[in-house]
């Protein structure tokens, strides 16, 4: 699969073929977790078994929220994630409309230039396949910044995906993480 690829394997056939063998898709936003391939066997990516693991504490903790602090009515149903809403989102600048990847870091290049009182903090999972560390690492090694602005940003892992605060060690790591950033 792999050399018929030409070595290029995207994020979705990944999904489907990593764990083909046992059956099992494997999770975008968190890689440990995995779904049932359809019984076909098929080709499609069609759900993501990361997200399904949270989807519903998630939805019941923004109806408490929304109930109990804020006083709306949460007979409507809520969606954590809608497709629908995410096609009107413009990632582009300008007048330019477009809804695909967004590059940040000339912005952040120019904004660590600009105030020299600004400090970053990046956060990774180890096993967010949606936002790759290793990503992380590239985007931030291309900021065009000096070595000693660069100095001005941190970058930590977690043994976790995307949402590395639904782990219990990474929460507490990131929790020590962030303030020993804030105390800095």
């Amino acid at each position: 699969m792999v050399e018929e690829k030409n070595l290029r394997i995207g994020d979705q056939t990944f999904f489907v073929e990593l764990l083909r063998d046992r059956g099992l898709i494997v999770g975008r936003l968190e890689a440990r977790v995995t779904g049932p391939m359809a019984a076909s066997r098929s080709h499609d990516w069609e759900f993501d078994p990361g997200i399904e693991a949270i989807v519903a504490p998630y939805t019941m903790a923004a109806h408490a929220y929304m109930s109990e602090s804020l006083g709306v009515d949460t007979q409507a149903r809520y969606e954590v994630l809608s497709e629908e809403a995410h096609k009107q989102w413009n990632w582009n600048r300008g007048e330019a409309k477009g809804n695909s990847f967004a590059c940040t870091s000339p912005d952040l290049s120019r904004a660590l230039r600009r105030n020299p009182h600004l400090r970053v903090l990046v956060a990774s999972g180890h096993y967010d396949l949606g936002t790759p560390y290793s990503a992380s690492n590239w985007s931030l090694a291309q900021l065009d910044v000096p070595a000693d602005v660069l100095a001005r940003v941190e970058h930590h892992y977690y043994d976790a995906g995307h949402m590395m605060y639904t782990r219990e060690a990474d929460m507490m790591k990131l929790k020590r993480d962030l303030a020993a950033w804030l105390a800095a």
